[in-house]
């Protein structure tokens, strides 16, 4: 069984490591949005205050603002 894996890593070594090195370097560039992202979320959330976030276009009137901040400052 060891003859088998050592030819095949004989035959296609070369292969597996460039596979090995591009999905790396995928995975490190898919990572990169993810922290812009995340950076520019926590941005927003540092800067809005609470009421702001309370009347976000999900928030329609003011009894229904009310009601959602009484839900937050309970939870």
């Amino acid at each position: 069984m060891i003859e088998l894996y050592r030819r095949i890593w004989v035959v296609t070594g070369r292969q597996q490591i460039i596979l090995i090195i591009l999905s790396l370097l995928v995975a490190a560039l898919a990572a990169v949005p993810l922290q812009f992202q995340k950076g520019i979320i926590n941005g927003l959330s540092e800067s809005m205050q609470m009421q702001q976030m309370l009347t976000s276009p999900l928030v329609t009137n003011e009894k229904q603002t009310q009601r959602v901040f009484i839900n937050a400052i309970q939870q």
